[in-house]
């Protein structure tokens, strides 16, 4: 049987790929967002990594647990727009942002976990020397179990 996070990330994925999106891309799960190995970013690619589990006592019978998985969103920008003009990454902070939005609730696919909050990064250094959007979208999703 898979860990919890594992199904959690998975069903992530699957919602991913269940959606239309201003960006078109397949999701995929991975377990290590592996930047020197993405070497092929041509065309947006959106990898899903379980990350973080935390437990806390919830009451004397239930712990809430809180499973964050980061969905990676990685594109090679041409190098003369890279740094200079916002008409190449804009799309790419929209489809970030919708997919934070779609995540709002309960997460289809695993009905014990709903969205506990989100946290969005570009890592800036990406950008400007490697001509790479590296956006880095971070879901939580709470679950209670019993203790």
């Amino acid at each position: 049987m898979a860990s919890v996070i594992a199904a959690i990330a998975d069903a992530v994925v699957t919602e991913l790929n269940a959606q239309t999106w201003v960006e078109s891309f397949t999701a995929v799960r991975r377990n290590l967002l592996d930047l020197e190995h993405h070497t092929d970013l041509d065309s947006l690619t959106v990898v899903v990594v379980p990350r973080i589990r935390e437990r806390q006592v919830e009451d004397r019978s239930t712990n809430r647990i809180t499973y964050t998985v980061d969905v990676g969103v990685l594109q090679r920008i041409d190098a003369a727009t890279a740094t200079t003009a916002n008409t190449a990454t804009d799309p790419l902070f929209e489809l970030v942002e919708d997919i934070d939005d779609h995540f709002d609730g309960q997460l289809p696919g695993y009905s014990t976990a709903w969205s506990a909050g989100s946290e969005f990064l570009v890592d800036l250094a990406e950008l400007q020397e490697r001509h790479r959007f590296v956006g880095v979208l971070s879901l939580s999703f709470r679950v209670l179990s019993a203790r």
